[in-house]
């Protein structure tokens, strides 16, 4: 609301007053604060770790990338990025970035191995998008702790190994164990061998 006073003579006669409706923008400012109040409530309490990354640092980190990485706030986000990325993967995250710029894909996910504060390697799946934060180009990257999938999926690819090799083992063991026992068999298999593998000099 805006007044004025009126005088006459010198002397405050009355007032003018002007009145601005505001209602639709008080409104619509207590909807924009509830939707905050809402988006912080998910972002806060996600089971997946979320962050904005930009110019190589982590910004605006929720609890669960707190939790997983190790590192107190203040701390996280002043670590550079690529120092949470295990060494032998960072050639591989510099590949995907490059792609991403190369192809301007919105989203890219990726699985990658991040080292936490104790020194504990962590195998995460990164989906990243591409926003612009306080002005600037960023991106928020949402992480998901995959650590005991992999595990379990190196365990099955060694057990897979092992048995093929103990299936290997055993079916020559039991040709070998055939051929002892049916001497018949090894010598058609032995004659079917040279016929197939004729002397360079049978013919002469």
């Amino acid at each position: 609301m805006n007044h004025k006073l009126v005088y006459e003579k010198g002397f405050p006669k009355g007032a003018k007053a002007v009145v601005h409706n505001i209602t639709e923008r008080k409104a619509a400012e207590e909807a924009v604060r509830k939707s905050e109040e809402r988006y912080r409530f998910l972002v806060n309490n996600a089971n997946d770790a979320i962050f904005i990354a930009q110019d190589g640092l982590i910004k605006f980190p929720n609890p669960k990338t707190v939790q997983m990485l190790g590192y107190p706030e203040d701390e996280l986000t002043k670590v550079p990025y690529l120092d949470l990325i295990h060494p032998d993967d960072r050639p591989f995250l510099s590949e995907i970035r490059q792609k991403r710029y190369d192809s301007k894909q919105p989203t890219t996910t990726y699985s990658i191995r991040v080292m936490s504060r104790s020194g504990e390697e962590i195998w995460a799946q990164i989906s990243s998008v591409p926003i612009v934060w306080e002005d600037r180009s960023a991106t928020l990257n949402f992480v998901r702790d995959i650590t005991i999938q992999k595990k379990a999926e190196e365990e099955l690819r060694s057990s897979l190994e092992k048995l093929r090799k103990i299936t290997g083992a055993t079916i020559q063991a039991m040709a070998q164990t055939v051929e002892v026992r049916d001497p018949y068999t090894a010598a058609i298999k032995n004659v079917l061998r040279t016929w197939r593998e004729p002397s360079p000099h049978a013919w002469t």
